[in-house]
This record gives structure tokens, C-alpha cells and sequence, in this order.
């Protein structure tokens, strides 16, 4: 059986640092889509993936897997979508009766905000192909302009565009743009988030004239 939410299942890691009740930091750009939330994914070099790799001869060699292969974005969209299952659970921030899986995944980078995501495969190309794989029951929440809420699904392809948010509790009915601010709200009232602003560089040309 899995864990309580948030604990390492003593099984997977007997005899490893206590980690249950240590939080975990998640970046995202897309808070209005946390109820389609289906996972939580970490890098391999995150520091609790390390930690269980080191009771865990299977994450142990994902983690090595994972350190031949390329880092950059090119090489990530390019390679099958793995990983592994740490046997612990998380609490959703909105519902504590609400548990999320936690896997190590390839696709998840160390140096993209705090090396942990949420999947949301709905609205996700990555994260859907994760959770077909996986076998994970996920649910859409941004509905696409004209489409009928009763019957819109998503299988094999993620809805990345606007659109309305259902199936989300009190976003429901919201834009895409105001659910991600009302979102923010709730989270920072609840003490479990904070806006913040994150450059990512990417091609810096410095020239010097003698």
C-alpha cells in the first residue's frame, strides 16, 4: 500500500533520513491547472531523489541512467519520457486528503526553478505521454473555446491553449489568465506559494571592442 501523504515508505528506503514531513518546492508557470494535477515529478539529481537512491538499488540506477544521457532541452525532447516511482506521496496544496505520487522522471531539470514539477497531463504534452505510460488518472481543466464540457476529453494530445477552467473547484468559470491569479491568491493565503519572477537565459552574445 502506498505511504501516508508526504512520508517515505519504509519499505523503499529503510533506514534512510526521515523525510516525512519535509516540503517539497514546486515551480510553475500554470497554477490555474493544480486540480489537474496527477503527479509531482522531481529531477534525478534532486537532492530527495538522491537521498532515496542511496536505499533504492532501482532509483540508484535511474539516477546513473539518467546522468549518461544529454541535459539540455534539445536532448530531453528527443529521449522517451521514464521514471521511477520514489514510494512516497504528497499533499495536494489545496485538499490534504488529495495524495499525489512522487516519481524521478528524466524530463525534469535541476536547473528549471527548484527541480520539481507538478504534472498536470491534461495541458501538458510531457507530462501526458508521462502519465499514458505510467498508467496515471489525470482529468482536463482548461476547457478550449466552444467545446462541450460533458463530453471534451484528452487521450494522446494535451490542450496547451487558453481556454475556461472547469473540473477546479472555485476557478471554475475563470480564464486561464485570471485562474492563474486567483490561484496565486489562494496559495499565498494559504501560507503554500508565492508569485515570484524567473528569467531563463538562454543566448547571451558578448562582443568587446579593443
Amino acid at each position: 500500500p502506498p505511504p501516508p501523504a508526504g512520508e517515505v515508505s519504509p519499505k523503499a528506503t529503510e533506514g534512510a533520513p526521515n523525510h516525512a514531513r519535509d516540503p517539497i518546492e514546486v515551480f510553475t508557470t500554470r497554477p490555474d491547472t493544480l486540480f489537474g494535477a496527477s503527479f509531482l515529478a522531481l529531477a534525478p539529481d534532486h537532492p530527495l531523489t538522491k537521498a532515496i537512491a542511496e536505499f533504492r538499488p532501482d532509483v540508484a540506477k535511474f539516477v546513473a541512467d539518467c546522468a549518461t544521457l544529454g541535459t539540455s532541452e534539445a536532448d530531453i525532447e528527443k529521449a522517451e519520457k521514464v521514471g521511477v516511482d520514489l514510494g512516497i506521496r504528497v499533499k495536494h496544496p489545496f485538499d490534504k486528503s488529495w495524495e499525489l505520487p512522487v516519481y524521478a522522471a528524466n524530463f525534469v531539470l535541476s536547473t528549471y526553478g527548484s527541480g520539481a514539477i507538478f504534472g498536470s497531463p491534461a495541458g501538458d504534452q510531457r507530462d501526458l505521454d508521462f502519465a499514458n505510460k505510467y498508467k496515471l488518472p489525470f482529468k482536463p481543466v482548461v476547457l478550449p473555446p466552444g467545446a462541450d464540457a460533458t463530453t471534451h476529453a484528452i487521450r494522446d494530445e494535451a490542450y496547451v491553449d487558453d481556454g475556461t477552467i472547469y473540473n477546479s473547484r472555485f476557478l471554475d468559470g475563470l480564464s486561464t489568465r485570471d485562474a492563474i491569479q486567483r490561484a496565486v491568491e489562494e496559495l499565498v493565503k494559504l501560507g503554500k506559494g508565492e508569485a515570484t519572477t524567473q528569467y531563463r537565459l538562454r543566448d547571451w552574445g558578448v562582443s568587446r571592442q579593443r
